[in-house]
């Protein structure tokens, strides 16, 4: 890109309905890249909460990769940041009378962090271009997230460049390996008041995690803003892996109560089940007789079944579940070590399940949405 100073380079988002663009005068983006565009779900003196934005910027190149550069930005300026994914980033093509191929851009990162009583999504999509790197960031609250994920994407497929991406091949890596395999921080119970349930509970969400035929879990009670928290130790402390097979009682079951906003419970789980960025494949799911899954998760050695991703196979895994007495709906998930996250899902055969591998951010966006579901139908 040849105007990266005060002259403004011809990089445009779509505006969605609904959002509003506003002047982003001489402010600065990510990685020190000038803010060449702003917008926002709401006028700004009409927001409710924490308001969704998304931003342009252009950041000039540097030595080192702009992805490590917006983290350690974002770890030195957020409090109680939590690393949720990694991805690349695939842009869907913009439909001109046929579906138009998707598009390989860059790196995708998304990470939390605690603003007040909510917690704040960023999801910061990056790609090279000829001389400068694109730096396109959206901050969501992130109960709110599954709200505006839609008017995100469209956003981005109408995302305008002067010039075509850099092929892959010519690019820089697209994320640091250090960010792919990103450890997440280790579980601590929230620093809050401790007690029992003050008051008659609004609804009751139970996560419970099995490793190595021990059963842990994550009990809350939301009563009006504020959920009780009853918390065994993580599924991640230790590790799932044969010295946990061999001894059990390495793992700790002291349970430690405590209480936290509401808003901030999704969080909370995700930090117990140890979420954060994995090398999901990209395999299809798979239709498998649940049997065979259940058989997989206390004996490593039972082979893939055709079609399974093999890697993902020999992880380690544990089971973990979360149900709310607010709704039906639920989730079933395979931890599967470095690979990430895969569902167990229903079909229509009662002895089979669709066995599908979820990107971290795919299952941060459903726990939220769990979440807010809890809230508005307790």
């Amino acid at each position: 890109m040849r105007h990266l100073g005060d002259d403004r380079a011809d990089v445009r988002l779509d505006v969605p309905p609904g959002w509003l663009e506003v002047d982003p005068g001489a402010a600065v983006g990510y990685a020190g890249g000038r803010l060449l565009q702003l917008i926002t779900a709401s006028p700004w003196d009409d927001a409710d909460g924490v308001r969704p934005t998304m931003s342009v910027a252009l950041a000039e190149r540097a030595s080192d990769h702009v992805a490590a550069r917006v983290l350690d930005e974002a770890t030195a300026s957020l409090e109680e940041l939590h690393l949720v994914s990694v991805d690349p980033w695939t842009r869907p093509g913009r439909a001109s009378g046929a579906t138009s191929p998707a598009t390989s851009m860059g790196s995708r990162l998304v990470f939390a962090h605690v603003d007040g009583e909510a917690v704040v999504t960023t999801i910061v999509w990056i790609a090279p271009l000829d001389g400068a790197d694109l730096v396109v960031a959206a901050h969501v609250e992130s109960i709110q997230l599954h709200r505006h994920e839609q008017a995100l994407l469209e956003a981005l497929t109408g995302l305008e460049l002067p010039e075509r991406p850099v092929d892959a091949a010519d690019a820089p890596p697209t994320a640091p390996d250090l960010l792919r395999a990103a450890p997440t921080a280790p579980w601590q119970p929230a620093d809050a008041a401790r007690g029992a349930v003050l008051g008659s509970p609004d609804a009751r969400i139970l996560v419970e995690a099995s490793v190595a035929a021990t059963s842990l879990k994550l009990d809350a009670t939301l009563v009006r803003d504020r959920a009780t928290v009853t918390a065994t130790s993580s599924p991640r402390t230790p590790r799932a892996g044969p010295e946990t097979a061999e001894r059990p009682d390495t793992l700790e079951h002291a349970e430690t109560t405590f209480r936290v906003p509401a808003r901030r419970l999704a969080l909370t789980i995700a930090q117990w089940l140890g979420l954060g960025p994995a090398r999901t494949p990209s395999s299809d799911p798979v239709t498998v007789p649940i049997s065979l899954v259940m058989n997989r998760l206390v004996d490593p050695s039972v082979p893939p079944p055709e079609g399974a991703d093999v890697t993902t196979w020999e992880q380690p895994w544990f089971l973990w579940t979360l149900r709310s007495s607010a709704t039906d709906s639920g989730l079933v998930m395979v931890d599967t070590g470095d690979t990430g996250q895969c569902a167990v899902m229903e079909t229509a055969d009662e002895h089979t399940t669709r066995f599908a591998p979820l990107s971290s951010y795919n299952v941060w966006l459903t726990l939220n949405w769990l979440i807010s579901e809890s809230l508005t139908h307790r």
